[in-house]
């Protein structure tokens, strides 16, 4: 009888070929496959070609607190994740250039954003082969509209791959009438995730990445001027988890320089990340943790939102738009859609930990009170890793030296108390005389008492004692007695008024 062998040829792509190459079945015969768009699957990308790839950056809003700190920690050569030597350029986007000038110095491109000028933008994305943009939206009116623009120009511009945009927790629990400041990052969500619509031969967005930040501990310093009193306008007993502004820089910066063999590093592509504050408190509990470590007593009022409107309007630092998306934040901590933490992603990306109110408040405590300076002109930031730790003034080095200074004291210190052995006072050595007299009656005398007692235990004893236990001591004081040889080796050494006795003795005393 003859049989026939039936032979199946099929296309694969190069990882399943690979499963099927080392687990051959019967009658199967696969083979690699180049798709239709003239990528050859088989071949796989290079890990040092994509780490070593260039990498400029983007950052839109500068002039603005959270972008300009984001953009100190990329170019802080000082930083303790080295972040400066992982991409090739950095380049600022503004709508006030001359709030940008420190960056320019330390090394970052200026570049004035215009509204309605999205030619401009394009033809700066060109020039500066940008291909990862972080996208910050302003705190102003027209948010969306250059949000919008920023996107458009990036997809036109055909070089960036990488789009980072920073969202705000939350959203999903508001209410379209209820927080409109709110929703709008919902709408620059859903714009960002159908980026592709706009031109489908665009890798724009191919490589996204979004987080959404909780509220920002640094907003409590606008209550400042109102100190020693927090009137926030929520309950005592609604809960949020504040988020120190330097934690959420470090967490974007590590996200930014992150590379992967489609862009970010594929711990971020694609990821939706929420970040809080390490712990969940309400405002009497926020007041406590103030109070424990700002260095004064802080107490927490409840306020109206029209009160709290009011009090923020005294700010003239801030935008109508960012007044208006607080006091949303706000009616959410109301609602209670703010009690949880979310903090995993953080610890994974950064493998540290965020920084505690507590530390916090130990930084800002300063800015309350009397002396208080309101909203400072820019967030400190945290470059050093530990646990939640702030970045270390520079004056460190000298903090070493005194710290050296101290030892060296020390040591000093213990030269004199090395000499003083061998060089005691006359008053030192008449006092250890008059010490040794007094000791020698006492001692002599309980020499006597110890030994008509061991006396009358001998003359008592019938049977000796199993070997290893103790005869009971008729000391009152419960203490061994010394053996007569050492006593007597004692009295002769302070007699002689030895050097090093009379000194120690001194010491003692």
């Amino acid at each position: 009888m003859s049989s026939t062998v039936e032979t199946y040829v099929i296309t694969l792509p190069f990882r399943e070929w690979i499963a099927l190459h080392h687990k051959p079945l019967p009658g199967l015969v696969a083979i690699p496959i180049i798709p239709a768009n003239g990528c050859n699957c088989s071949k796989m990308p290079n890990e040092d070609d994509y780490k070593s790839s260039p990498r400029n950056l983007l950052i839109t809003s500068a002039d603005g607190q959270t972008g300009h700190l984001l953009a100190e920690l990329l170019l802080d050569p000082d930083s303790a994740d080295d972040f400066h030597a992982q991409f090739t350029s950095l380049t600022c986007l503004t709508l006030d250039p001359s709030k940008c000038s420190d960056l320019e110095e330390a090394g970052a491109k200026i570049v004035e954003h215009v509204p309605g000028d999205k030619e401009g933008l394009v033809q700066a994305m060109k020039e500066g082969n940008i291909d990862t943009v972080v996208i910050i939206p302003p705190a102003k009116e027209n948010k969306m509209e250059l949000f919008t623009e920023t996107v458009e120009a990036a997809v036109e511009a055909g070089t960036v791959v990488n789009t980072i945009l920073l969202s705000s927790a939350g959203i999903d629990y508001a209410d379209p009438k209820k927080h409109p400041r709110l929703t709008e990052f919902k709408e620059m969500e859903h714009m960002l995730m159908r980026r592709g619509k706009m031109n489908p031969d665009s890798e724009t967005g191919n490589s996204p990445c979004i987080v959404r930040a909780g509220f920002y501990a640094e907003n409590l310093l606008l209550y400042t001027k109102t100190s020693p009193e927090l009137p926030l306008p929520v309950s005592e007993n609604r809960a949020f988890a504040p988020l120190a502004l330097g934690d959420l820089s470090l967490l974007l910066a590590h996200i930014a320089v992150g590379r992967g063999p489609n862009g970010l590093s594929d711990q971020h592509r694609g990821q939706l990340i929420i970040m809080t504050g390490p712990a969940m408190q309400t405002p009497t509990e926020l007041a406590k943790t103030a109070s424990e470590h700002a260095g004064k007593r802080i107490t927490y009022t409840q306020s109206t939102p029209a009160e709290a409107k009011k009090l923020l309007e005294n700010d003239t630092s801030l935008d109508e738009a960012e007044i208006e998306y607080l006091l949303e934040y706000w009616d959410l901590v109301e609602g209670c859609f703010t009690g949880y933490i979310s903090t995993h992603a953080f610890h994974d990306i950064t493998g540290e930990s965020p920084q505690e109110m507590g530390e916090w408040w130990e930084i800002y405590g300063g800015e309350f009170g009397e002396g208080g300076k309101g909203q400072p002109e820019r967030k400190r930031r945290r470059t050093t890793k530990g646990k939640g730790q702030a970045a270390k003034p520079k004056e460190e080095p000298k903090k070493k030296e005194e710290e050296v200074d101290l030892t060296e004291d020390v040591d000093d210190e213990d030269d004199e108390d090395d000499e003083a052995e061998f060089e005691p006072d006359a008053a030192v050595m008449q006092g250890a005389a008059d010490d040794d007299v007094e000791g020698d009656v006492e001692e002599e005398d309980e020499i006597v008492a110890d030994a008509d007692d061991d006396d009358e235990e001998e003359e008592e004893e019938e049977e000796p004692k199993p070997k290893g236990t103790k005869r009971k001591s008729n000391n009152p004081t419960g203490k061994n007695a010394k053996s007569a040889p050492a006593k007597e080796a004692q009295r002769e050494a302070g007699r002689k008024g030895g050097k090093a006795s009379a000194s120690s003795r001194g010491k003692k005393r």
